[in-house]
């Protein structure tokens, strides 16, 4: 699916030179970028189902350490 994406002139200047560096479209790049940021937030929040549940089920054990 197509979308048109605007941007401040510092980032669209930017990302031409970029663009012309890498000889990359910069439409490669964007996406590029919202991939890693999506794949950066799943990743956050595995971490935190992780943390959440390590706290619940290891409640017992972490409070035994905290008073030690």
């Amino acid at each position: 699916m197509a979308m048109t994406l605007r941007l401040p002139t510092d980032l669209d200047l930017a990302l031409d030179d970029i663009s012309g560096q890498e000889h990359t479209p910069k439409s490669a790049l964007v996406a590029e970028a919202v991939r890693q940021f999506i794949d950066r937030r799943a990743r956050a929040a595995q971490i935190e189902r992780g943390f959440a549940f390590a706290l619940e089920h290891d409640r017992e054990a972490i409070e035994r350490l905290a008073d030690a």
